[in-house]
């Protein structure tokens, strides 16, 4: 195996790792020493193939949606077949909403990326996370389909409505997991808080 693919493979399994710790302490709480205590690379190597922490979140959470990707996306095809935009939307909002519930670290880890490379004005890797995003990329679709068929309104544009939509979700995501955990009986309440969400979202398109 040549030194450059046994170069990007390690780069790919410190990024999982990553992941990982991420997943249990977060973003700003995670450090190298912390991934470096998890793996089998040694600190030096990690900074070796990721100069910043922000090089490290990116890779991190591209993993992460990757993941995500393999579970939901490419299930499209099979969940959708035969719908019209309409019944692809209802669909889409009860399998999200399922989704979310059963895999709820990584969209709390996608969110929370969001947010760190806006505070650290990251604007370039900020708008890559949002345009790939499974839900984003998915909704898109959808709406294209309800917009060609006329069983969608839309009151923008494609593009700007599935940022809508999907950074209302992404922003409850973030308050839900951090603020919301903590409190003892709070978290049955938030899910409905969240149904609801998703259900005022669906109310926009639906003619």
């Amino acid at each position: 195996m040549k030194n450059k693919d046994l170069g990007e493979i390690n780069k790919k399994n410190i990024a999982k790792v990553a992941m990982q710790v991420m997943y249990e302490h977060g973003i700003d709480n995670t450090t190298k020493d912390m991934i470096a205590n998890n793996t089998e690379f040694a600190k030096i190597t990690i900074e070796r193939h990721f100069r910043t922490k922000s090089d490290l979140v990116f890779a991190a959470v591209m993993e992460c949606i990757e993941e995500q990707n393999s579970l939901f996306f490419d299930k499209f095809d099979v969940l959708f077949k035969g719908l019209t935009g309409k019944e692809m939307l209802i669909k889409f909002f009860d399998e999200m909403y399922e989704h979310i519930i059963k895999y709820p670290k990584s969209f709390v880890l996608q969110a929370e990326a969001l947010c760190y490379f806006y505070r650290t004005n990251d604007f370039e890797r900020k708008d890559t996370l949002a345009k790939s995003a499974p839900f984003r990329i998915m909704l898109d679709k959808i709406l294209e389909t309800g917009k060609e068929d006329g069983t969608i309104k839309l009151e923008w544009s494609i593009r700007n409505e599935g940022i809508y939509t999907c950074d209302r979700i992404f922003g409850f995501l973030t308050i839900f997991f951090y603020q919301a955990m903590g409190i003892e009986g709070f978290e049955p309440e938030a899910r409905i808080i969240f149904r609801k969400l998703l259900d005022d979202s669906l109310s926009r398109y639906i003619k």
